[in-house]
């Protein structure tokens, strides 16, 4: 490119970073982050993000929030697909209630979490058990002036079906059906599985009613 008098900018480089990344040649991507720098080239958000995921997905979350404390020092703002990013990476490591905590640690710094960012606390809550926890956030969705999709209702049905809270599972298929959702797949397996074992049990039965229809 140099010979052409062409020079690569940001785009180019974070293109480089994500094809290291996507092979997980970290030092690779490490490298041109440092080349970045050295030709006196800021990195964007995109580039931390990039770098982020892929540590998160090596499960890696030191270096990832290495990289997330990096971004502010060097004067830029994180975006709501950073946090997210982080937030699904505790929740893969099982750190659902330290998912939590910097949930509410990014909101008192003013950063709005999107619906995406609630699925992801959702199911990792629900995942580990604290579905009540998950039921405490489920109520604060729409006081954030989001809406729940039909993803987000499916979540934490799945969750009070797991955890064998029928009647408050009830109740949020009876809200999902008036908002125009159906159960989804994985939904109707969990509740098929446990109508099949415990057919006796008439709110289960209700319930399997409900989301056949």
């Amino acid at each position: 490119m140099n010979e052409r008098g062409e020079y690569p900018n940001i785009v180019t480089y974070n293109t480089l970073i994500h094809a290291y990344c996507s092979q997980g040649q970290m030092d690779g991507a490490l490298a041109v982050l440092n080349t970045i720098k050295s030709k006196k080239i800021m990195p964007d958000c995109y580039t931390y993000n990039i770098l982020i995921d892929a540590y998160c997905r090596e499960q890696k979350l030191d270096i990832a929030m290495h990289l997330y404390r990096k971004m502010a020092s060097e004067g830029l703002s994180p975006t709501i697909i950073t946090h997210n990013i982080l937030l699904h990476g505790l929740c893969v490591m099982g750190e659902s209630m330290e998912a939590l905590t910097f949930f509410y640690k990014i909101q008192g710094l003013g950063h709005k979490p999107d619906i995406v960012t609630y699925e992801t606390l959702l199911g990792g809550l629900c995942k580990n058990h604290y579905v009540d926890k998950a039921l405490s956030l489920f109520r604060t969705i729409e006081c954030n002036g989001l809406i729940p999709e039909s993803k987000t209702y499916n979540i934490i049905i799945r969750g009070c079906l797991r955890s064998k809270k029928y009647d408050g599972a009830c109740k949020l298929v009876d809200k999902m059906v008036d908002c125009g959702f159906s159960s989804d797949a994985a939904t109707t397996s969990v509740l098929r599985h446990l109508f099949l074992s415990k057919a006796q049990d008439p709110t289960l039965v209700a319930l399997y009613q409900k989301c056949l229809h």
